[in-house]
């Protein structure tokens, strides 16, 4: 019994550890910004209210958003994001916060249908052909943008710089949790869609 409970005890500090260090590698990735001039910049959805107004992690997206268009780092943004369960239209409701803010409409293009983060980077990247735009800033939460970048460079794109929303919380603990299962699986996810439509 003893040293089954060893046992136990060395495989549940392991799997502590592993975790531990691929959150710190998450982490590390998630905070080096890269934040030069684009051609567009992309804020990925997150939640609204009833009364239309955005989360604080969503806020704090469209904050930042707000602050590099201001500092004329790019002339256009995308706000990329699905209808919620409670019917609130995630991209109507950060370009109405945008323009609330001082983007002009004109500035903001809206994808409702980026429900996850692989049809943002598609219909983004589609939108990016279609005007010849080459760089593209992405801006979400932090331990979001490794899987952001993987997303947007399998969809073809080659310059991505990232910015990251100044919100933390100790929500963030699950939500980095979540994103150390989604960035693999989105590594066959991604390769996978992309082989089937060269197929």
């Amino acid at each position: 019994m003893r040293k089954l409970l060893r046992w136990l005890t060395i495989f549940v500090l392991s799997l502590i550890a592993l975790w531990l260090i691929a959150a710190l590698i998450l982490i590390i990735n998630g905070l080096k910004e890269r934040v030069e001039p684009a051609d567009v910049a992309v804020v990925l959805g997150n939640e609204v209210y009833l009364n239309g107004e955005p989360s604080p992690q969503l806020e704090a997206r469209l904050d930042r958003a707000v602050e590099l268009f201001r500092q004329r780092l790019f002339p256009q943004i995308v706000v990329s994001g699905g209808i919620e369960t409670n019917g609130t239209d995630e991209s109507l409701a950060m370009r109405q916060y945008l323009m609330r803010h001082g983007v002009p409409a004109e500035a903001i293009f809206l994808d409702p249908r980026g429900s996850d983060t692989m049809d943002t980077a598609e219909d983004t990247v589609a939108v990016m052909n279609q005007r010849g735009w080459k760089r593209i800033m992405i801006i979400s939460q932090y331990f979001h943008l490794p899987r952001c970048q993987l997303a947007f460079r399998k969809a073809g794109i080659k310059h991505v710089l990232v910015s990251y929303a100044r919100f933390f919380s100790w929500r963030d603990l699950w939500a980095i949790t979540r994103e150390l299962v989604a960035y693999p699986v989105y590594c066959f996810k991604t390769s996978a869609q992309l082989a089937h439509r060269s197929g």
